[in-house]
């Protein structure tokens, strides 16, 4: 049971009264003593829809003066909540504000009072905001600050407010003056943003660019909370700017803000900065259709009977919160015989959400299947002769996730058996190439010491200047963007070895790719090419005994074509292994054309030496150690 609150609420509604009848309902529960409720008028036709929803603020049954600005006729979302919040602070001070589908956490009204109070003489910050669906962490704070004005569910003072100007009047000015690049250094995101302000100054119908001018024009800061604090349930047909049903932003679950706050300093962050950026503004246009793609990839897949692709793609839909993946995930555990991980999620669906899901999974195949069909890559034959002659099993009460990867093709992804890990594994991940994002999702997601081993000079410099990033000290820092969500404490759990692995230690050469764009070098020459570079290599032995480890929990080897000496290696040592994930990279770029029986070959040994496959994505298997499946 949480305190009432002696913050003022305001309410912005329209006409969808169900979304507003739930925000009501949270607002009740923290009762504040003052409600004040902003409405635009109806359009013809919208008379019963409004009327409705202002009912709605007749059941105020605690102790609390409700006041009311109703427009009669439509103004616009623009105009009604500007003139609507100049109204609301000409009558109090400070306020809590929600939008008609901003569905708040009881904690986020204790956590916004908090603020207000501490930063109410503190004229740089100018709005604390609840929504974090964007997902960026601080490493040992409750809250971060951001240049970037979110407003799904936040808190301003009426000093912050009397800076908001409707007409943008200066923007002329400060455009030609070239202002936005003092504040920016992605000239990408200039453009993004010069564009955004100038179509607000010429009169697009968004209050919240003209706020962010706003606050951008006073160096404001915004107060966002490490976890979600309000969910935004509004997307769809009859929203004015969030149309789409299939948004990674979407119906977000929300998180408890846990108490007393731990404070950070007032300034911004600028990791935080850059992963909002990429992820909700700028950025988010080059990859706003991933989720789309992803969903209708997902359905292809499924109906050309390639479950493992079809499983990636809605597997990275739910991990975005988007419910319509849960069927897709099903369908896709039938098709690869786990039929028990299926039942698991059926369980967890209620009949609603079935249908709901269901209702979308049919909705939306047919306007995208022809074009999906003609770009998806077809399963080739020879893979399907490896994925039969494996015969995959079901891992045994394991749990499997994806970690790592930043894009659709889940480049730099890989799936593992998540309940054999914990904050005392010893992982090996051998072939870093140009992305460790799994390498950092294993550190955060386990706690536990991660060992990167790689001898490329491109490998070594990119993570090299992956650690002058987390310090803040890269030149070029939206190259490694993609990293911003994970601490410093995470990548710090990461040991880098600037060496091989091979079957046996000595130098060995290291031939160049074909494509000079790519990154990752053969000691068995896979890609037939000249030029090459000598480096140490250790067998994987020796490297233990260098390392004090008389185990590995998670080995992962992407070698360009020496894996299989490698496991023959460890096989012939019963090292101890328990979780094994292999590229088979011949699969990509043939030595000649007896390769698929070098795979098939060096898969059955390891199911000779106790080791069971249980999942194949392109030419990546994961392998679980039989007694290890057993005892985990």
């Amino acid at each position: 049971m949480f305190e009432p609150i002696h913050i003022p609420v305001c309410m912005l509604i329209y006409k969808r009264s169900d979304l507003t009848a739930s925000v009501f309902q949270a607002v009740r529960a923290a009762r504040p003593p003052k409600l004040l409720v902003v409405a635009d008028g109806p359009r013809p036709g919208e008379e019963p829809l409004c009327e409705e929803t202002r009912a709605i603020f007749d059941r105020v049954d605690w102790d609390c003066e409700v006041l009311t600005h109703f427009a009669l006729t439509n103004m616009g979302l623009r105009e009604r909540v500007s003139s609507g919040l100049t109204w609301v602070f000409e009558k109090v001070e400070a306020a809590i504000i929600l939008e008609d589908d901003c569905l708040p956490h009881p904690t986020f009204f204790q956590y916004c009072a908090e603020l207000l109070e501490r930063y109410r003489e503190t004229p740089e910050v100018m709005l604390i905001a609840g929504d974090n669906a964007h997902g960026f962490r601080p490493c040992d704070t409750s809250y971060y600050f951001t240049k970037y004005a979110l407003i799904w569910g936040w808190a301003t003072w009426r000093r912050a407010w009397q800076r908001y100007d409707n007409t943008m009047s200066d923007w002329p000015k400060r455009k030609a003056e070239a202002w936005l690049s003092e504040i920016i250094s992605n000239p990408h995101a200039v453009k993004h943003w010069e564009k955004k302000f100038q179509d607000a100054w010429e009169g697009f119908n968004s209050w919240a660019y003209v706020w962010m001018y706003a606050c951008w024009q006073n160096n404001g800061l915004c107060a966002t909370p490490g976890v979600n604090l309000v969910s935004n349930i509004g997307f769809g047909r009859e929203a004015t700017h969030t149309k789409g049903d299939v948004d990674s932003r979407s119906d977000i679950p929300t998180q408890p803000m846990r108490f007393p706050l731990n404070h950070p300093g007032t300034k911004p962050l600028p990791s935080a900065d850059r992963f909002i950026e990429r992820s909700v503004f700028s950025g988010r246009e080059k990859s706003q259709n991933v989720n789309l793609t992803n969903y209708y990839q997902g359905v292809h897949a499924l109906e050309t009977g390639n479950p493992w692709r079809a499983y990636a793609r809605f597997d990275a839909l739910e991990k975005d919160g988007l419910a319509v993946a849960s069927l897709g995930k099903i369908a896709a555990l039938c098709q690869f015989g786990q039929w028990a991980r299926a039942q698991v999620i059926i369980d967890a669906l209620d009949d609603a959400a079935f249908d709901h899901n269901l209702q979308l999974l049919r909705g939306q195949i047919n306007t995208e299947r022809e074009q999906i069909t003609k770009t998806a890559k077809p399963l080739r034959p020879e893979k399907n002769q490896l994925v039969q002659n494996l015969k995959l099993v079901s891992p045994i009460n394991h749990s499997l996730a994806r970690l790592g990867g930043t894009d659709i093709s889940n480049y730099g992804a890989w799936v593992v058996a998540e309940d054999m890990l914990d904050e005392h594994s010893v992982c090996y991940l051998v072939g870093a190439g140009e992305d460790i994002t799994f390498d950092c999702a294993v550190s955060e997601r386990f706690g536990c010491e991660v060992h990167i081993i790689d001898p490329t000079p491109r490998a070594i410099t990119y993570y090299e200047n992956l650690m002058k990033h987390m310090n803040g000290t890269m030149p070029h820092p939206d190259l490694y963007g993609k990293y911003d969500s994970f601490s410093k404490e995470v990548v710090g759990r990461l040991t880098f070895h600037p060496a091989g692995l091979a079957a046996r230690s000595g130098l060995l050469r290291f031939y160049v790719p074909r494509n000079p764009g790519h990154v990752s070098h053969s000691v068995v020459n896979l890609q037939h090419t000249v030029d090459y570079f000598e480096a140490e290599c250790v067998s994987l032995m020796a490297m233990m005994k260098r390392l004090g480890h008389d185990h590995i929990d998670l080995l992962k080897i992407d070698i360009e074509g020496a894996e299989y000496e490698v496991i023959e290696s460890f096989l012939a040592r019963d090292i101890q292994i328990r979780m094994l994930c292999v590229e088979f990279d011949e699969g990509h770029n043939p030595l000649d054309e007896n390769y698929q029986w070098r795979i098939q070959a060096c898969a059955n040994l390891l199911k000779k030496g106790g080791y069971r496959p249980v999942f194949v994505e392109d030419w990546n298997v994961l392998f679980l150690k039989l007694d290890a499946s057993l005892n985990g």
